[in-house]
């Protein structure tokens, strides 16, 4: 890939792993939620869709934070070599760990949905 198509997915991870952040966040805490048992937003029980909200989101920005450091080292990587230097076994190797990694993400994700996990 080219320097500038890279920071441009450095960026876009950035981002999407800021809002995904947020959002994980503010569901955690339910400032919207009220309950006669507590006096506060955070200590009411989670619905099971706040709790798939925040898994999807929390899976989200790991996945995210993983493509942006990726990119990124791919970026100092073509910044500082020539581009026919290249090997496409690490290119592959660097794909295969993508895959490996998001499929970590998903397998944690569907375990945790499927066995009623919840963070609260």
């Amino acid at each position: 890939m080219r320097p500038r198509a890279l920071t441009a997915t450095v960026r876009g991870a950035a981002s999407t792993a800021a809002v995904a952040a947020v959002v994980t966040f503010v569901f955690l805490l339910q400032p919207w939620r009220t309950c006669p048992d507590d006096d506060a937003p955070a200590g009411c029980p989670a619905l099971p869709q706040d709790a798939a909200v925040v898994m999807v989101a929390g899976t989200v920005a790991l996945i995210a934070l993983f493509v942006m450091v990726v990119a990124a080292v791919a970026r100092r990587d073509a910044a500082t070599s020539p581009p026919s230097t290249t090997s496409p076994r690490r290119t592959r190797l660097r794909a295969v760990a993508l895959a490996a990694f998001a499929g970590l993400c998903a397998a944690v994700y569907g375990w945790g949905y499927l066995s009623g996990f919840s963070p609260y």
